[in-house]
């Protein structure tokens, strides 16, 4: 996910986020231990999916309509109809989405 250079948005415990968008969040506590947290809100309907993976995350494998299909490095991009499932490994996990 590319999070583009934005405005800082103060966040107070319970409050929603709604806003469409790119969000990088960092949690930190009382002994510098921090996390870092991206996601994106979409609230329009989306025909196609360009998304590249960032930091230490690796894409292991993209099925479409259970078939292996090529893809590019760390770019996710459908056009086409179909049922996806994108294999990724993040620190030393693996995730199925």
């Amino acid at each position: 996910m590319n999070i583009p250079q934005v405005n800082q948005l103060r966040y107070y415990l319970n409050q929603t986020l709604t806003e469409e968008g790119s969000y990088k969040v960092v949690i930190k506590d009382c002994y510098d231990n921090q996390k870092t947290i991206m996601f994106e809100i979409v609230k329009t309907p989306k025909t196609y999916l360009d998304y590249k993976l960032t930091g230490s995350t690796e894409l292991i494998s993209v099925r479409k309509d259970g078939k292996e299909i090529d893809w590019q490095s760390t770019k996710l991009n459908f056009k086409e109809d179909g049922t996806y499932f994108v294999t990724v490994k993040s620190e030393g996990k693996e995730y199925v989405f």
